[in-house]
């Protein structure tokens, strides 16, 4: 079964969470590297292309919202909405039951992986998440949407 590792939140030129670190020390680590496959921001593409064996596919970004999420945060909604729509398009080539890997509670990784499980039953999803979420009304330092999407999932 092939493995596909999502990482849709990734909008820097490398991994700069502990789970994309994490996702990315276990892509290096598999030895069977024809069937996984890792689906990625353009942005980290380059990054990713240089230091996996696994495939690489690139979420294109037409608006460059990755970018500017750096300099403008209200644009994180919008930026995941366009991974979460490229991410499950890029799924539809799949035709066969997945491992669906996502190194995170991201909203864009999630849903895309739940409308491919309910196309294909067999498919397993595995998410790492690596924090406990508070409650979105006294959650510091994020979003109020990014926060109650990370409490919801």
């Amino acid at each position: 079964m092939n493995l596909v590792s999502i990482c849709g939140q990734s909008f820097f030129e490398t991994p700069v969470s502990g789970g994309d670190f994490l996702n990315f020390e276990l892509l290096k680590n598999l030895h069977n590297s024809e069937n996984v496959y890792l689906i990625i921001n353009d942005i980290t593409f380059l990054y990713a292309k240089e230091n996996l064996k696994c495939n690489v596919l690139p979420i294109t970004d037409f608006l460059n919202l990755n970018k500017l999420v750096q300099r403008y945060i209200f644009l994180i909604p919008f930026a995941f909405l366009n991974s979460l729509l490229k991410i499950t398009k890029i799924l539809k080539e799949f035709k066969k039951p997945l491992i669906l890997y996502s190194s995170g509670d991201f909203i864009c990784n999630i849903l895309s992986m739940v409308i491919y499980k309910k196309r294909f039953p067999k498919s397993k999803i595995i998410i790492r998440v690596c924090h406990l979420n508070e409650n979105p009304f006294k959650r510091k330092g994020n979003s109020f949407s990014s926060s109650l999407f990370s409490f919801f999932f």
